[in-house]
């Protein structure tokens, strides 16, 4: 599965919280604010808070016209709330409410809506009850926005280090945090599962069912199910299945399917091979359950044998292609004269034969070959995958072929093609070429 630290960090892009903590680049030389501007802003980046909230508020004091003045009051709140006293967090407030008072389109804006929330909760944290009731106030009319995505990446640390630290308390403190379901915690839930499962304990899989069938958050439940499938126990894997088959919400069962199609194990492979010929599951499943079948280093030569079996019985053209696209991703010699055939069965679909042409760039494949094929073919989107392998191809019979399609080809798509292909080479003879065409 996903490891768990980038797992962990995708939560948070579904979690409102603060924008930037660094603020933008200098953007305005002839500003007479300018230098003041990029002072506070490396003071800032070098985490001089005090420094940086005061350079900053003089900005709007003595440039109020100043293009940076809006930003410069966000950036001073922001600064005061890295500092984190309370009377820093009541300076930070009157910045922001400058800020909307005086410049209600600075570019901020929308940043200073979750930095005042912050605010709130980190004065309200500190016995500020006015605070405190306006958090409550806001929650209730906008649940959800009042998230601190810092605070719960801290939470989430101390979960890292207290499974870390000791083994007593890891399962029940994990056990707790899962049982939550509220929106704010669901990156801490995230980090629960990876963190359960690394743990080699009989109540794992039951935990971790759990959060497959009852977390409301489809990212948590996702993460669990690529976790479960990886436990010993068939059963496991059954539970992933089941969802693939019995329900009927897309994201779960492409999050079902991608579970599965990570797992080697026999059963897994067999469910998404359910997938790929259900006639009656939605396109876009099928589709991912090929492209997501064992292909390269992770296939079998019997898993390749499926795939080319398959193909046979599959009648949505859509469908052929990506099999096509799937099978030459493994390289074999069954696969390649396959393909092969495929790309010269002209009552084939003209995507699937495009496709099955992606195996051409590969040095096991004659580059005499590539050349025959062009030779033969009369379809343009066949000769543009040619041109393409012969572009990738370091041997000189394919520089010379792309310089004759340049030369003395019919067709200005494929001529202008193979120029810029040739461009990527290093060969003496293309810019006589050039030359020759420009001067023609």
């Amino acid at each position: 599965p996903m490891a768990p630290q980038l797992a962990y960090e995708r939560a948070w892009g579904q979690i409102d919280g603060l924008g930037s903590t660094s603020p933008r680049a200098p953007w305005a030389q002839d500003d007479p604010a300018d230098s003041l501007y990029r002072v506070a802003r490396e003071a800032l980046n070098r985490g001089e808070y005090r420094r940086a909230a005061g350079t900053f508020g003089e900005i709007p004091t003595r440039f109020s016209k100043s293009r940076y003045a809006a930003d410069a009051l966000y950036w001073r709140a922001f600064s005061l709330y890295r500092i984190g006293g309370a009377d820093d967090l009541r300076s930070a407030t009157a910045a922001l409410e400058q800020q909307t008072s005086q410049y209600p389109q600075a570019r901020t804006q929308n940043d200073a809506v979750a930095l005042a929330t912050r605010i709130m909760g980190a004065l309200a944290a500190r016995g500020d009850a006015a605070a405190a009731q306006a958090l409550r106030a806001q929650s209730a009319s906008n649940p959800g926005s009042t998230c601190d995505r810092e605070d719960q990446s801290v939470r989430g640390e101390a979960l890292s280090a207290i499974v870390r630290a000791d083994a007593t308390q890891a399962l029940p403190t994990l056990r707790s945090v899962l049982q939550r379901r509220d929106e704010c915690s669901e990156p801490l839930r995230v980090r629960a599962v990876s963190l359960l499962g690394d743990f080699n304990n009989g109540e794992q899989s039951t935990l971790m069912a759990d959060v497959v069938r009852n977390d409301p958050s489809a990212n948590v439940r996702a993460n669990a199910m690529e976790w479960l499938v990886r436990m010993q126990g068939e059963q496991n894997i059954a539970i992933v299945e089941g969802l693939l088959r019995q329900s009927n919400d897309a994201q779960v069962q492409s999050s079902a399917l991608r579970a599965l199609a990570s797992s080697d194990a026999p059963r897994a492979r067999t469910a998404v091979r359910s997938v790929i010929e259900n006639n009656d599951a939605p396109y876009t499943l099928r589709r991912d359950a090929i492209s997501r079948f064992p292909s390269g280093t992770r296939a079998t030569s019997d898993d390749a044998a499926y795939l080319r079996g398959v193909y046979a019985r599959i009648t949505e053209p859509r469908l052929k292609s990506a099999i096509a696209s799937s099978i030459a991703r493994t390289d074999s010699e069954e696969n390649r004269l396959w393909l092969m055939a495929l790309a010269r069965n002209t009552s084939e679909p003209m995507d699937a034969r495009a496709s099955a042409l992606s195996m051409m760039s590969r040095s096991e494949t004659p580059v005499t070959t590539i050349i025959q094929l062009y030779d033969t073919m009369s379809e343009r989107p066949m000769r543009e995958r040619l041109v393409s392998a012969l572009g990738r191809r370091d041997e000189p019979a394919a520089t010379d072929k792309l310089l004759d399609i340049a030369r003395t080809g019919t067709d200005p798509t494929l001529r202008r093609m193979a120029i810029g292909a040739l461009t990527r080479k290093d060969d003496p003879r293309t810019t006589r070429l050039l030359l020759e065409i420009i001067n023609k």
